[in-house]
């Protein structure tokens, strides 16, 4: 039989169990490319889930996109080689799987990471690259993280990316937002949330 502190015990911990699940912004989506159902837990400022088709000049480059974003900082669906907004503000989480549904060559994840880095440095001046690696569920994902200041801002981005039954899948953070100290730590805490299961 229960007694009156085994009672308030198990009461406290359903209280304790509801509020946390309130504060789940938790999205599901099914990559039709990769066969894999992918679940991430996302800051409360990601609010809005879009998918479009992004085409480039070869088919082999068209992706098909999944963006979940701070509505109140106006939507971004960029598409071709060259786009432009007139918005100038986002926070953003996006995940892009091949349009075309081809053959990919074997990817190695050793490597990913340094060569973006590398290649990166290469293209830009003014920036600044770290690479790590982190593991979830399991899984292994090369860490790409990126600060390229402007005038009025700092772009910081924060790509996970890790091999998929072969292939490369990349998640991407990223934000131009000012006081956005905490934007990598966030991101990490995002990340460590992700879950990949295989079919729907």
């Amino acid at each position: 039989m229960l007694n009156i502190r085994n009672v308030i015990t198990i009461l406290l911990l359903i209280l304790i169990f509801s509020c946390s699940r309130k504060e789940d912004n938790r999205y599901d989506m099914y990559l039709t490319h990769y066969k894999h159902s992918i679940s991430i837990n996302l800051p409360k400022s990601y609010d809005t889930l879009n998918n479009w088709d992004n085409y480039s000049d070869n088919v082999m480059d068209d992706r098909k996109c999944y963006r979940v974003q701070n509505s109140k900082l106006g939507v971004l669906m960029e598409s071709g080689m060259f786009y432009k907004t007139e918005k100038t503000q986002f926070e953003q989480f996006t995940i892009s799987e091949p349009g075309a549904f081809n053959k990919f060559a074997p990817f190695e994840l050793k490597t990913w990471a340094s060569d973006k880095k590398q290649l990166l440095e290469e293209e830009k001046i003014n920036i600044e690259v770290t690479t790590d690696s982190i593991i979830i569920n399991n899984r292994t994902f090369g860490v790409l993280k990126v600060m390229m200041p402007f005038n009025d801002a700092v772009d910081k981005s924060i790509t996970f990316g890790t091999n998929l039954d072969g292939e490369l899948i990349e998640f991407v953070f990223y934000t131009n937002l000012p006081n956005s100290e905490n934007f990598f730590i966030d991101a990490i805490s995002s990340i460590e949330t992700l879950e990949i299961k295989k079919g729907k």
